[in-house]
């Protein structure tokens, strides 16, 4: 065989040709994913925020999402915001903390920077930390002002009149006449939220007759005209003219409500203010029938409460009602004890769902957390493995052509010398790559899963008919983290361990237990638990037997 020198540099060309292909797809590569990260960014966004007025908890999971693809600081600032507005609105305060303050580390300007801290005071309102929040508002005050932002600045001015009213502050009169010069000036649809503020914030100080002058404005310049906004209005108006003993002028506002299309709440606050009318002109009998029936909508409605948020919105609400009652002079005794002890309940009611909200609060930040940054190192690493593997094949391929040069020099030297037309051994410069078809290599599925396989599914399929039976029995909707204790009780943890798996603690995970087993009429959880596995084993035996 004689070598042919043009056929080796031919080789050698057609090689470095290749070289440069993967190089160029490398390069590809990493362009297109940028572009892909960009999409799927934007339609996770998209689905957060469609997801916001709706299902919060779901617009938490995409805007985590988000997080994972997030490439810029100005999408890290959109996701961070979107996250700590729907924990906000879930109440849970510790995770919409961390998510504002994120956001203003990956602000992209000022305006962005200040309208996340005007949110975080906000936040920090709801939590009952008025220093706090009062000196982030000043901030955003003082920045709207430079750069004359007066909408913006109106907005500030809200948000310090709330604060100061929540602080039983007099001053939060002046601060809302000033929202309501702004408004007026630079955002005159907009004024009717204001009206409704400054009636608010003077029926907090008993001013009653400025508060109805400015519910009035409020009812004439709102720009919500839906019946339940119009109906709140009116409803409000007359709570505040019985307020002022002017409880004739009263019904008209509310005959003006009773027709209109409530939700179950604006009804309960609209019978409730037909029950102070009737109290404040001498029709106590039929007022305090009407109490009861509050009672039994307010007990109803705190009851069938579908999560901890609406629980304890409706037993603050009912907090209100009761003390209005308590406040009437024609109370007696007898019912004014029977609603101090209805209004302790309440009491106990909000202290239990603000309990179960920050310990919900803590297992959502540490599982969003936790989510978050194993879903940040698994892009990173993906990305980082692609590019290890174009290297790789660098690598091996230049490895392959300088054995290839020297193996063909050598060969090239020995026929020189030798000057034969045949050589001993023929040098194979191109190889042999031995490409098989595997044909039928992939077979049909199995017929029958493998013993550890099915006594996984087995195992599985019983923990969520576990799961079923006691929210049938119990009548409830068990939150996520409860669901998780159950299954790791019934794969043999104590709940000792389980405390602190799930990052909680014993007295939480027994409570949770004992609760289940006082609505499922047993002794206790684990006494539940054997008469469960009992009747599992039992359908087991007799499907073994049929079969």
């Amino acid at each position: 065989m004689v070598l042919d020198t043009c056929f080796i540099e031919d080789y050698i060309n057609v090689y470095k040709h290749f070289m440069k292909k993967i190089i160029l797809l490398a390069l590809w590569f990493g362009w297109s994913s940028t572009i892909q990260a960009q999409q799927n960014y934007e339609k996770a966004y998209k689905k957060a925020r469609t997801l916001t007025n709706t299902h919060q908890d779901s617009a938490m999971v995409w805007a985590t999402k988000c997080l994972t693809l997030a490439k810029t600081n100005a999408q890290k600032y959109k996701a961070h915001y979107l996250r700590g507005f729907n924990a906000k609105k879930l109440c849970l305060h510790g995770a919409a903390l961390y998510d504002y303050r994120q956001a203003r580390r990956f602000a992209p300007d000022s305006v962005s920077y200040f309208r996340v801290t005007n949110n975080l005071a906000d936040t920090y309102l709801q939590t009952g930390d008025y220093k706090t929040a009062i000196r982030l508002n000043q901030q955003c005050i003082k920045f709207q002002k430079q750069a004359k932002e007066w909408v913006r600045l109106s907005y500030a001015y809200n948000l310090k009149g709330d604060i100061l009213r929540k602080g039983e502050d007099i001053n939060a009169l002046k601060i809302m006449l000033r929202v309501i010069k702004l408004r007026k000036k630079y955002a005159p649809k907009q004024l009717g939220y204001a009206y409704e503020r400054m009636a608010n914030a003077l029926a907090t100080f008993s001013r009653y007759d400025s508060a109805i002058a400015y519910q009035r404005l409020a009812i004439k310049h709102h720009p919500i005209k839906s019946p339940e906004n119009t109906a709140s209005l009116h409803i409000q108006l007359a709570k505040y003219l019985i307020m002022s003993d002017k409880a004739v002028q009263a019904y008209r506002h509310l005959e003006a409500a009773k027709p209109l299309k409530k939700p179950p709440m604006m009804q309960l606050f609209w019978k409730h203010t037909y029950g102070l009318y009737l109290a404040k002109i001498g029709k106590m009998t039929v007022a305090r029938q009407i109490f009861d029936e509050c009672n039994d909508l307010l007990q109803g409605l705190i009851d069938n409460a579908p999560d901890w948020v609406t629980k304890r919105t409706v037993s603050e609400y009912a907090k209100e009602l009761y003390q209005n009652i308590l406040a009437l002079k024609r109370l007696r005794p007898t019912e004014h004890q029977l609603y101090e002890t209805r209004l302790r309940a309440v009491k106990a009611s909000y202290h239990q769902a603000n309990s179960e909200l920050k310990l919900k609060d803590t297992l959502y930040r540490q599982k969003i957390a936790q989510k978050t940054n194993t879903n940040i190192t698994a892009n990173q690493q993906s990305v980082g493995y692609v590019w290890w593997l174009v290297s790789l094949i660098g690598v091996i391929g230049g490895m392959y052509l300088f054995w290839q040069q020297k193996r063909l020099r050598v060969a090239g030297a020995t026929m020189a010398i030798a000057n034969a037309p045949e050589a001993a051994t023929s040098v194979n410069v191109v190889g042999e790559v031995g490409l098989k078809n595997s044909g039928n290599d992939v077979t049909s599925d199995a017929k029958s899963f493998a013993p550890e396989q099915l006594e996984e599914i087995r195992q599985l399929l019983a923990e969520n008919n576990l799961i079923k039976l006691i929210e049938q029995k119990t009548g409830l909707r068990l939150p996520l983290e409860t669901k998780e204790m159950i299954r790791l009780y019934y794969q043999g943890l104590s709940m000792q361990k389980i405390a602190q798996k799930m990052d909680s603690t014993f007295g939480s995970v027994r409570y949770r237990f004992r609760n289940i087993a006082e609505k499922t009429g047993h002794v206790s959880f684990k006494d539940f638990i054997n008469d469960y596995r009992s009747q599992q084993k039992e359908m087991i035996r007799n499907s073994e037997q049929e079969k």
